[in-house]
């Protein structure tokens, strides 16, 4: 399981730092749920989201819907802005952030 981490940790069995934005990846739910309530990660990342922006950009903006979630979105366009830097990508997922639909899906 794979979690984007929301505020600065280090965990206390791997004695690892983990900054905001880092990935903390773990088999342990207990220790995972643990971290959650304590307010160092968010929610699970989904790993068909994870890798979306693996594909090329028309693809990226096609899966990447409204109904992903705010912090989906977030970590998306941070990914994004670190890894290959697509603006068409970036602008789509700003445009989620601020609520707007995007017009190339209106019929």
């Amino acid at each position: 399981m794979k979690y984007e981490v929301s505020s600065a940790f280090i965990d206390k069995n791997t004695k690892d730092e983990y900054a905001v934005g880092d990935f903390y990846v773990t088999d342990n739910v207990d220790r995972a749920e643990f971290l959650q309530i304590k307010g160092f990660l968010g929610s699970e990342i989904d790993s068909s989201v994870d890798n979306v922006l693996d594909k090329n950009a028309p693809e990226v903006v096609k899966a990447i819907v409204p109904e992903t979630s705010k912090e989906e979105l977030e970590s998306l366009y941070k990914r994004e802005s670190e890894g290959k830097n697509r603006v068409t990508v970036k602008e789509h997922i700003e445009k989620l952030l601020k609520g707007e639909d995007d017009e190339s899906s209106k019929a």
